[in-house]
């Protein structure tokens, strides 16, 4: 029975949801005052601050006098600011970028003088799997989450409303999860309120106008659940949800309720409102409070008796991130070339601002019932109705474009500060902390003369091929890591290219060899069959590797009917149809093999370049689409043989494979921040992604919705996803794709080995050459290849253990300090 509500007031910070990103912080700015305001009129009033980037704007614009009030609030616990700077999907975002998440909230709080220990995290229904140990490292201890209802089932997973979330690199939070109810369906949920505005929900939205004759700023109090032609007064509806508690057998006599809403300010009369319903006897007893008076509540009650979990929540919004896959690319090369950076010393506010914005959760303005309208306008989608959609998915995409701009401008004022040579040569770097090897392109330029001779240090020649106009490829040794090597280069005098020479056209080869193991072709190019060397079938043989399709599903609600989550069933599959196949390329290193096909209203390219001295293929999907209303998905295949693999995809830190999901877990797609794996009995494939990271293991599942677990696929087949626009609130994009996504597939004999992994990832990321000025640097050694290395905005280094059970030991220089120790199993710790 519940005796005790404990009520947290917040608005909801979504970005860009409800208008444009600067409309919505000049109100979000204006809702600070009146909170402040409240708070100095009435002692008993409480309100939090959600997102740390809140108070950042407010206090940029505020006076000295009101800059002193809130810090006062902040102090004396009347308010308190939530340890997440913004609500970002936390998986898709980068590991520095998931750290200054935390960072910037809590550096507030010790520049000012207040705490920070609670985060709330709003709408979305997925974490990152060391997102407690970010948390922990910053002493944020406690996480709200206060999930959305659309198109996540995290509400009514099987999960404890209260539990410690431990992860596998050692950290651990309490987490409130308190969802809606578990016996009932997603699909048929009786009340589908999102859980961060429960509060209004079943207190406020009824309490206001029964005990203070008016409503909460207008809004209509729900009829969710009441009997058709039947009226229930504020009492009674809660009792609706007291009836859920007790069904569902919650354990407490405590409970926390969040009253929050999208972008909406502070109910002026909350006090009023909770004094009236406590004197009223009706209810239990009501508690203004703000989030971590909670926590400490029940961790000094009930800590005994608290559950402990180990698992991850895949986030199924991770699915918004590809409905305009260029920005999702952009957005990942800005990632990697600020990581690049920071190894280096680099740092840049505005980038990483950029950053965090592109992954925050919301994307473009709310358009519910878009469908409507576009039938009824002359122009379709092209009506100017959906203008304001348009652009706000503009601004969305110019975040991702500024953070590209910045690290690209970062990488030549840190190359500004590097010591130079008297003469231009090849200038070879690492950007990784680890030894790595390889191939890397490096261009002369559209007017460049013929290259003649490319020799290293000992006169040798480098081993390469051309690819394009006055663009090769180089064979790069093993190098240490930051190295920077410099090659000497011979051009002719007279000799300038006019056109690509690289370029034949010869058909398709039978067979290829790719360091040792047999790729077959058909007789019109379609790559149907890899062998291992002993001549054990590594694909499925029923579909091409890398055939590119496009699927239409028919089914998707055009509201949010059965929260979104209602399985898609009405589908039909176009798979491509090849229209040619030839050899591109043949030469020293490799050869290319390109592959035309359409699909529907898609036209694709596949370029696969079949590496002969080593298991190595790259593949490149150029897919040109134009824009539609229609609901589609456009998948490539990589068709591995059986179905009892096991899958593994690595995150921005720490590793998982399925067992690891707990309930509620996004089953129908996997982010695979670096690289995914299938383990296969014959071999392990390891696909390294750097443009197009979302993958679906055993069909085409988008829409599916699938939860029962364990989660078993019905076969080792994975889907990369290049395209979506399933979504229908924040994520219409009607827009056409013109895109090319890369891919680097390995295979390595026997199990699945993460260090192995990250070398392939090093292998065909780390490297970069340019004609240039640089000076040799010998760079550094030491790092064992067992561990992952993060470093964050604040220019601390993170390590992580990969090699699974075993301690790994550690010696190495980096930024002028000596780091030495051992590093527990799995542990990710920051160093010191």
């Amino acid at each position: 029975m519940i005796k005790k509500v404990f009520l947290i007031h917040h608005t909801h910070f979504d970005i860009g949801f409800t208008d444009f990103p600067e409309v919505v912080l000049q109100q979000q700015r204006r809702y600070l005052d009146q909170a402040v305001r409240y708070c100095l009129d009435h002692p008993e009033y409480r309100w939090t601050i959600e997102s740390g980037r809140l108070l950042r704007d407010w206090l940029c614009s505020r006076p000295e006098t009101a800059r002193q009030q809130i810090v006062e609030l902040l102090r004396s616990g009347q308010m308190e600011l939530g340890g997440f700077d913004t609500q970002i999907l936390t998986e898709t975002v980068s590991f520095s970028e998931l750290v200054e998440n935390v960072s910037l909230p809590v550096s507030l709080g010790r520049q000012f003088g207040f705490p920070v220990e609670t985060a709330i995290l709003d709408d979305i229904g997925g974490l990152a799997g060391e997102l407690p140990s970010v948390m922990e490292a910053h002493n944020v201890h406690n996480l709200i989450l206060g999930t959305g209802v659309c198109q996540t089932e995290l509400p009514w997973a099987e999960l404890p409303r209260l539990f410690y979330w431990k992860s596998c690199g050692g950290g651990r939070v309490l987490v409130w999860n308190l969802g809606l109810d578990r016996q009932e369906k997603s699909t048929e949920a009786r009340f589908p309120a999102a859980v961060y505005g429960l509060g209004g929900y079943f207190l406020g939205y009824h309490g206001f106008p029964e005990f203070l004759g008016r409503r909460d700023m207008g809004i209509q109090p729900p009829t969710d659940g009441i009997p058709a032609g039947e009226q229930v007064n504020a009492s009674e509806y809660f009792r609706y949800f007291a009836e859920i508690l007790k069904r569902n057998g919650y354990p407490y006599e405590e409970i926390l309720l969040q009253y929050g809403g999208d972008n909406r300010g502070p109910a002026p009369a909350l006090v009023e409102l909770v004094q009236a319903i406590n004197d009223s006897g009706q209810f239990p007893e009501v508690v203004l409070t703000t989030p971590t008076p909670f926590f400490q509540f029940m961790t000094k009650k009930y800590s005994r008796v608290i559950p402990e979990i180990h698992g991850i929540l895949t986030d199924p919004w991770n699915l918004r991130m590809n409905t305009v896959p260029s920005v999702l690319k952009r957005y990942r090369k800005a990632q990697r070339q600020y990581d690049d950076a920071r190894l280096r010393g680099g740092k840049d506010d505005e980038l990483m601002d950029s950053l965090l914005l592109t992954g925050d959760h919301t994307f473009g303005n709310n358009i519910w019932g878009w469908q409507k309208i576009a039938r009824c306008a002359p122009l379709g989608i092209a009506a100017p109705d959906f203008d304001a959609v348009r652009r706000s998915w503009q601004i969305k995409a110019h975040y991702a474009e500024n953070a590209l701009w910045c690290s690209q401008k970062l990488k030549r004022r840190l190359e500004s500060h590097e010591s130079l040579s008297e003469e231009a040569r090849v200038v070879i770097r690492n950007n990784s902390l680890h030894c790595t090897h390889g191939p890397v392109e490096c261009y002369f330029g559209d007017y460049a003369p013929s290259l003649i001779s490319l020799t290293d240090e000992s006169g040798r020649e480098v081993p390469r091929q051309l690819c394009g106009k006055n663009r090769w490829v180089l064979q790069v040794s093993a190098m240490n890591a930051l190295e920077i090597r410099r090659l000497k280069c011979v051009f002719s005098t007279t000799d300038y290219p006019l056109k690509d020479e690289s370029l034949e056209t010869v058909p398709v080869p039978a067979e290829l060899s790719c360091g040792g193991l047999q790729l077959h072709f058909s007789p019109d190019g379609a790559l149907l069959q890899i062998s291992s060397r002993n001549g054990r079938k590594l694909l499925a043989g029923d579909e091409p590797f890398g055939e590119v399709s496009v699927e239409t599903i028919h089914d998707v609600p055009e509201n949010n009917d059965g929260c979104g989550l209602k399985p898609c069933v009405q589908r039909s599959c176009v798979h491509a149809a090849l229209s040619q196949a030839k050899t591109i390329r043949h030469g020293e290193l490799f050869t290319d093999v390109q592959v035309d096909s359409q699909a529907g209203n898609l036209d694709a390219v596949c370029i696969f370049r079949v590496w002969h001295q080593y298991p190595r293929m790259d593949m490149t999907v150029r897919i040109h689409k134009p824009k539609t209303a229609d609901k589609q998905c456009v998948h490539v295949a990589f068709p591995f043989f059986g179905k009892e693999g096991t899958f593994h995809f690595d995150q921005n830190a720490g590793q998982a494979e399925l067992s690891d999901l707990l309930p509620g877990a996004m089953q129908d797609l996997f982010l695979g921040s670096r690289y995914v794996a299938m383990e296969l009995p014959e071999a392990t494939a390891v696909i390294c992604c750097p443009d197009a990271p979302m993958f679906q293991v055993g069909d085409r599942t988008i829409g599916m919705w699938r939860k029962a677990l364990p989660f078993i696929p019905v076969s080792n087949k994975l889907y990369g996803l290049l395209y979506n626009n399933l979504c229908n609130t924040d994520a219409p994009a009607w827009s056409a794709v013109q895109e090319s996504f890369r891919y680097s597939i390995f295979f390595q004999d026997g199990v699945f080995s993460a260090p192995v992994a990250q070398a392939c990832w090093n292998e065909c990321t780390a490297l970069e050459a340019e004609y240039g000025f640089a000076a040799a640097c010998a760079g550094l050694k030491g790092l064992p290849a067992q561990l992952r290395v993060h470093t964050d905005a604040r220019g601390k280094l993170w390590l992580e253990n990969l090699s699974g059970h075993r301690e790994v030991a550690y010696a190495f220089e980096w930024n002028k300090r000596h780091y030495a120790g051992t590093l527990p199993p799995y542990a990710l710790q920051p160093m010191q």
